[in-house]
Order: structure tokens, then sequence, then C-alpha cells
């Protein structure tokens, strides 16, 4: 996906997220964008995605309490999941996340 246009959110998605921010639980977004790296698509190409999936969100009421982008090619950073970087850099800005008791939701198993 590279425009706003393009962005579906699965049916559910929001209600769930919703509930997760009803019971105070951090949700984020780690995320893989390597379309960036291989100018398919801007920064600011990718911001305007994230404003209309967060503009969606709250109009279910839900939020996202932070968005880490990797835009680097594979093999190039320490950021780009599978690799911890983003994570590492979620858990320090929330103050010490307990992975231990969280859950990760990917749309390839790579991501894990």
């Amino acid at each position: 996906m590279t425009t706003p246009a393009q962005l579906h959110l699965l049916d559910g998605a929001a209600d769930a997220i919703r509930r997760l921010n009803e019971a105070g639980i951090w949700v984020g977004i780690i995320t893989n964008q390597r379309g960036i790296a291989l100018g398919r698509m801007t920064s600011a190409d990718l911001d305007a995605v994230h404003d209309r999936l967060l503009s969606r969100l709250a109009s279910a009421r839900a939020h996202v309490d932070g968005v880490y982008v990797c835009p680097h090619q594979q093999g190039t950073c320490d950021c780009r999941k599978p690799l911890p970087g983003l994570l590492l850099r979620a858990q320090q800005d929330v103050g010490g996340m307990d992975f231990g008791q969280a859950v990760v939701i990917g749309d390839s198993r790579s991501d894990i």
C-alpha cells in the first residue's frame, strides 16, 4: 500500500483496538516499509497512510499509542522486523514494556 486510498481495516479491527485501549493496554504499530528505500513511496506518503489509519480508528473511538517505522532495505539496520530494534525503542519510550506480557500480530511469519 502506498496511498491512503488503499487502506482498508479488517472487520472488527477498530473495535478490538478500542477494547484494548479501554483495558489500558498499550497498542503500537511496528512496521517495515522498505518501499521508502526502494523509492516506491516517500515518508510523506507513509505519513498520509498513517494519518488515514489513525483517523479511521478515532472514528471508532480507538487509538494507537505509537507508530514505529523501519524504512530500510533488508540487512542494513537493526530495526527491520524480525530484528528487535523498533520493539526496543518502543519499550524505552513506554518506560519498560514487559515483552513477556506482550502480544504481536503480524501479516507474515517473518515479522515475528
